[in-house]
C-alpha cells in the first residue's frame, strides 16, 4: 500500500509473526466518520495483509476469524467500505476478491458521515514479493462485472420474524422489552400462552441477563423460547374459582362413597364370604371370634397322641 500504511519494519527482523500496519491519523479520522464500527475493524485487518500498493486478497474465512464477525457480515463490511470510497473489490476467478486499499486525505476535519469525498481510483500493477512490478504472463480472460451492490437500508429496530440477520454478538439491555410483533407471533403459535406473554417475556429476559447470554439473533431465541414454553396447568379462559372436574377413574373411594351404603348383591356377597370362613375355623378347631383353638381342637390333639 502507500508508505505511511506499508510496516516500516522487514518481515524477516520481526521476531514473532504478528501482523500489524501503520495508518495514518487523517485515514483513521475519516474512517471513524464515514463508516460503522464494524467496517473499520476490517479496514484495519486488510491493511495488515496489503502491500505499499494496497494490493492485498485475505478470504473472508480469514477476515471473520480475525475479527470475530460472521462470513456474510465481512461481505456487507466490504461493501461498506467501497461504498465509502476507502476500498475497491475485484473478482477473480474461483472466487477470489482482489482488495485495494485507498486512502482518502481530509481537509483539516472529518466530513459528515456518508460524505466523505473520495478520489479517483487508481489502478495498481500487481508487484512481488520484494515490491518491483510484477510482468503479467499470461492475458486473463474478461471478467463479468459483479453485480451492483444492495442499496443499504437503515437496521431495524427489532428484526422480523421471518428474518435473522446474523451480526456481532450483544445482550439484552437493562430496558428491553418484547417488541409487539414478537408478541403477536407468539400468541398465534401458542394461542394457549396468550394470557401469559408478559410474564413470559419478563422470565426471557430475566433468565438471559442472569446468565449473561450474549447472542447474533435474539429472535430465534424467542422463537425457541416460546417453542419450548409449557402450557399453563388451568384451561386459558375458564372463570375465576372454576372447580376441576372430579375424575372418575379413581383408585379409592372418596369420603361420600364411603358412606353411601352398599348395594344388596355387595352386601350379600360379603355376609356369603363370612359365613363361609367362619365354618372353615371351625372345621381346624378355632373360634372364629376370638381366634383361639376350641376343646375339640385339644381333643383331636390328644387322640393324635401315639400309645406308649
Amino acid at each position: 500500500m502507500l508508505s505511511q500504511i506499508a510496516p516500516l519494519v522487514s518481515p524477516a527482523t520481526v521476531a514473532t509473526p504478528e501482523r500489524f500496519a501503520f495508518l495514518p491519523a487523517s485515514l483513521l479520522k475519516a474512517l471513524n466518520a464515514s463508516v460503522s464500527h464494524g467496517a473499520f475493524v476490517v479496514y484495519a485487518m486488510l491493511a495488515t495483509f496489503a502491500d505499499r500498493s494496497g494490493h492485498c486478497w485475505p478470504g473472508r474465512a480469514t477476515l471473520a476469524e480475525m475479527t470475530g464477525f460472521d462470513v456474510e457480515y465481512i461481505s456487507r463490511l466490504t461493501g461498506e467500505l467501497e461504498r465509502a470510497g476507502f476500498l475497491r473489490k475485484r473478482h477473480r476467478p474461483g472466487g477470489r476478491v482482489d482488495y485495494y486499499l485507498l486512502v482518502v486525505p481530509v481537509d483539516g476535519g472529518a466530513s459528515p458521515r456518508g460524505k466523505t469525498s473520495t478520489p479517483p481510483v487508481e489502478e495498481f500493477p500487481p508487484l512481488t514479493e520484494n515490491g518491483t512490478p510484477q510482468e503479467t504472463e499470461r492475458a486473463r480472460e474478461p471478467e463479468p462485472e459483479p453485480p451492483p451492490p444492495p442499496a443499504r437500508e437503515p437496521e431495524p429496530t427489532s428484526p422480523a420474524l421471518s428474518e435473522c440477520r446474523l451480526q456481532a454478538r450483544t445482550a439484552l439491555s437493562d430496558d428491553w422489552q418484547a417488541p409487539d410483533e414478537w408478541i403477536e407471533w407468539a400468541g398465534q403459535q401458542r394461542p394457549e400462552l396468550a394470557s401469559t406473554l408478559g410474564e413470559i417475556a419478563e422470565n426471557f429476559a430475566d433468565y438471559h441477563r442472569s446468565r449473561g447470554t450474549r447472542s447474533a439473533c435474539w429472535t430465534a431465541e424467542w422463537r425457541r423460547w416460546i417453542r419450548r414454553e409449557r402450557a399453563p396447568r388451568s384451561p386459558v379462559g375458564a372463570p375465576q374459582g372454576a372447580q376441576a372436574p372430579k375424575p372418575t377413574d379413581r383408585r379409592y373411594p372418596t369420603p361420600e362413597q364411603e358412606k353411601a351404603p352398599l348395594p344388596a348383591a355387595v352386601q350379600a356377597a360379603i355376609e356369603a364370604s363370612h359365613r363361609r370362613f367362619q365354618e372353615q375355623c371351625r372345621q381346624m378347631g378355632i373360634d372364629p371370634a376370638t381366634g383361639a383353638p376350641t376343646a375339640r381342637a385339644g381333643q383331636r390333639g390328644d387322640d393324635s397322641r401315639p400309645s406308649r
